[in-house]
């Protein structure tokens, strides 16, 4: 629940939960293959993750020094009156600070856990939150009681049942009963992904299973000097992109290499079982078998590759090519005739733009469905509401923010959000003369800008003030 990231007028987004694979540029990665029986995996996408305003139906704001919650009407139900206040968990539970200590209420209001705490996070699916007492963290239960006494240094989220931890200047692994599944012994270690996590000992990296044991043994990869990309990833889908010799290709869960290191650039694996590559400036798909789906024949794609519609994004030529749209079987669909071309969306639509430098919208069928317009560019897709954000041009040359719909009518009355598009549940945020308010997809009011900060989960408003 730590807020410290501030930017005037604008949205920040500073809460990041778990960690992202990020190595020091000390070590790379080799590996030994081992026998091992493997994981299973469930494809995922990763771009996909739901964002309410309201949590529990409340949501933190705060009104001069002190933070209290609104419901969906706009009106407090509970009053301001904490120094600190994240956003409510699934179990009905938020982290509040008064004074230098932090503790847990419920919707209501009412102390569940007292404040005791020096730093506190919220209550994760597996019904437990990290706590920090007297620089230690441990593991509480929803009602307190410590599954993990306050003895690490540091502990990160939960992934796959466990959590990464640090005793001294080791790492090792608890289980959501506090237990040590791998006692300390790495010099790092990462989330779990598709049930492997990535480890360093030294100079050396390597992939253990949830029981603790290599599924792919570390070996100390060489590098040239001053290169800081580690040359091991994390698990997507099953798989994992790794750099061998200068190339790239990828392992399999059992820590086999199932597609050829080989390649000069790669992406992830998406859920459809493509991953994209790149071999002597050229992008094309392989499979899991490291086949060629699509040649490489494109001169730049979008790093997420095929959108829901089963349709990506291509440039044909260099800088000044053109862009349209191909199918898993790499035919076009939509052949390049265009200037710049955005990812469809779950609406079924992509923003492109012309020759001539208008941007207009067209469906899966590249027929247009907002004719291309000089007075508007475009920032967001549709969302749910039927709105895209963008940017138009005054007489004067400044730029103005808008929405447009689906009929292409620019709305220039209309208040639009900090974030360019509406939360999941279908709220947002304004600001006027340095106040928040809160609005529904109709562009209305349910709470006129009166708060002096908005924060909920990732999401912190607040306007910086000048020293």
């Amino acid at each position: 629940m730590d807020k410290k990231l501030k930017s005037k007028k604008t949205l920040l987004i500073v809460i990041v939960l778990g960690i992202t694979l990020i190595l020091a540029a000390a070590g790379g990665a080799y590996f030994f293959l081992s026998e091992s029986p493997g994981v299973e995996y469930e494809p995922v996408d990763k771009q996909k993750e739901t964002y309410n305003l309201f949590n529990s139906g409340l949501l933190a704001v705060k009104t001069g020094e002190k933070w209290g919650y609104i419901d969906t009407q706009g009106e407090f139900v509970i009053e301001p009156l904490y120094d600190e206040a994240d956003s409510f968990s699934e179990n009905g539970l938020a982290v509040v600070q008064v004074g230098e200590k932090r503790g847990y209420i419920d919707t209501r209001g009412e102390f569940v856990i007292e404040p005791q705490y020096a730093s506190a996070y919220e209550f994760t699916a597996d019904g437990l939150a990290r706590v920090e007492v007297d620089e230690k963290w441990g593991l509480i239960d929803s009602a307190g009681n410590y599954v993990a006494e306050p003895k690490f240094d540091t502990m990160y989220n939960f992934s796959d049942g466990l959590a990464a931890v640090k005793v001294g200047e080791k790492y090792g692994f608890i289980d959501t009963n506090g237990k040590y599944v791998v006692k300390p012994k790495f010099d790092y270690a990462y989330r779990f992904f598709d049930g492997l996590a990535l480890v360093n000992i030294g100079e050396k990296h390597g992939y253990i299973n949830t029981a603790g044991k290599y599924v792919v043994k570390p070996k100390k990869l060489e590098r040239e000097e001053g290169d800081l990309d580690p040359g091991v990833r994390d698990f997507c889908n099953g798989m994992a992109a790794m750099r061998i010799d200068g190339k790239w290709g990828f392992i399999d869960t059992k820590g086999k290499l199932a597609v050829e290191a080989k390649f000069d650039n790669i992406m992830d694996f998406q859920a459809c079982g493509l991953a994209a590559v790149e071999i002597d400036g050229k992008w094309g798909f392989v499979d899991r078998q490291g086949n060629y789906v699509v040649e490489p024949a494109f001169d730049k794609m979008p790093w997420n590759g095929f959108s829901d519609f089963g349709l990506a994004e291509v440039r044909i030529g260099g800088k000044g090519g053109k862009w349209g749209y191909i199918d898993t079987n790499g035919e076009f669909v939509i052949e390049p005739q265009f200037r710049a071309a955005q990812r469809f969306s779950d609406s079924g639509l992509a923003w492109v733009c012309t020759d001539d430098k208008k941007w207009g919208c067209i469906d899966a069928s590249g027929e247009f469905v907002i004719e291309p317009q000089s007075d508007f560019s475009p920032r967001e897709e549709f969302d749910s509401s039927g709105l895209a954000w963008g940017m138009v041009e005054d007489e004067k040359g400044d730029k103005k923010s808008v929405y447009i719909n689906r009929n292409g009518e620019i709305e220039m009355n209309r208040k639009v959000s900090l974030i360019g598009g509406f939360f999941d549940d279908g709220y947002d945020v304004v600001e006027v003369d340095g106040k928040y308010g809160i609005i529904d997809t109709n562009g209305e009011y349910i709470a006129e800008p009166q708060f002096d900060a908005i924060f909920s989960r990732r999401y912190f408003f607040e306007e910086k003030k000048e020293d």
